[in-house]
């Protein structure tokens, strides 16, 4: 069995305190058919990692669904009965026609401890890992970072607990991804301290940040 990276934005990557919610990935690609069709088996392991952030999360390939040439439409209708099919952004985005791709997947789970790999993904929103080497330099542990330098506001470490611990739920309209992009919003105090913990931070979306 294979192992796989999965690369999404944070909202993508939702869940609880227990365990995240992830049962469904879409693949997508204008020219041909995504990565990962033809390299992806029913017990396969695909990792998922925050865009410029940390790997989170793994779970483990259910099924999926090679749409070939498809709509919108259509590669929506392979996500029905998951939250992914009602964050309308995600299809409005879309083009009107591409090789589409969806994986079903099941025993998602956290990771015991966030990591960054230090390859990059240059681009690319899913890597297969068929070799020992890219095995190496994804999910190697001696090449992963466990901490940021600089501002907690900016760590995405930081960031990925306060989530976590926030159930992916803004604290002030209780609307929960992948619904609404989230980020943090610092509720420290320098006059009591406010050191940069995880205390010091909420979860709120960006349409409450800004009101």
């Amino acid at each position: 069995m294979l192992h796989h990276v999965a690369i999404r934005r944070p909202e993508f990557n939702p869940g609880t305190y227990a365990y995240p919610k992830i049962p469904v990935l879409t693949q997508t690609n204008r020219a041909s058919r995504p990565v990962p069709c033809g390299r992806l088996k029913i017990g396969d392991t695909v990792w998922m990692k925050w865009s410029g952030g940390p790997v989170v999360a793994r779970a483990t390939v259910r099924d999926f669904r090679d749409l070939g040439r498809c709509t919108p439409e259509e590669l929506r209708e392979s996500t029905r009965g998951y939250d992914l099919y009602d964050v309308v952004a995600y299809w409005v985005g879309l083009p009107p026609e591409f090789f589409g791709m969806t994986i079903y997947l099941e025993k998602e789970e956290w990771v015991e401890r966030p990591f960054i790999p230090r390859t990059r993904s240059h681009g690319a929103s899913w890597i297969v890992l068929d070799s020992p080497k890219l095995e190496q330099e994804w999910l190697g542990q001696e090449n992963a970072d466990y901490d940021t330098k600089g501002s907690p506001l900016h760590s995405p470490f930081v960031k990925f607990a306060v989530f976590r611990r926030d159930h992916f739920t803004c604290t002030r309209c209780l609307g929960r991804a992948p619904f609404l992009e989230l980020c943090l919003e610092y509720r420290g105090s320098v006059q009591r301290g406010g050191d940069g913990t995880i205390d010091d931070f909420c979860t709120v979306c960006v349409d409450c940040r800004r009101r």
